[in-house]
């Protein structure tokens, strides 16, 4: 003997629809439809997304500056030239500066790290032409 399916008494919590027991998918806000569930889950990746590049700028920005540091502190200081470590500065601010340059930030770490970038790869370049005039001249 088939029964009438059961109807939840509130429908769904963000857009009021009906909804068949078994159709309901749990949410922070309670039961929700299909089309809510899949709109709550890639507004929550987007969000996924935006936090991880704003870290990712950020750290990126943080290594390709000090990477840049040690090429300018080559550059102006060192009687010696250390040429793995000016290749890994090299390599990290190139880097850097290929994967943050992009990128979508949307907080303010995010944009602090795009600046770092751009000050990593500032002082890298200053570095290196100071080792060009002072080693290779």
């Amino acid at each position: 003997m088939p029964t009438a399916p059961y109807r939840s008494a509130e429908g769904c919590a963000a857009c009021g629809v009906p909804l068949v027991a078994g159709d309901a998918l749990l949410s922070s806000r309670g039961p929700v439809c299909e089309a809510c569930h899949k709109a709550e889950s890639a507004a929550e990746r987007e969000r996924n997304v935006l936090r991880e590049s704003n870290t990712s700028a950020l750290l990126g920005g943080i290594f390709s500056t000090l990477a840049g540091v040690a090429l300018l502190m080559m550059g102006v200081i060192a009687t010696e030239l250390p040429l793995r470590i000016c290749v890994i500065a090299i390599t990290v601010v190139v880097g850097a500066v290929a994967r943050v340059r992009g990128m979508r930030t949307s907080a303010v770490h995010g944009t602090i790290g795009k600046r770092l970038v751009g000050l990593g790869a500032v002082l890298g370049a200053i570095g290196v032409v100071a080792i060009f005039v002072r080693f290779v001249s």
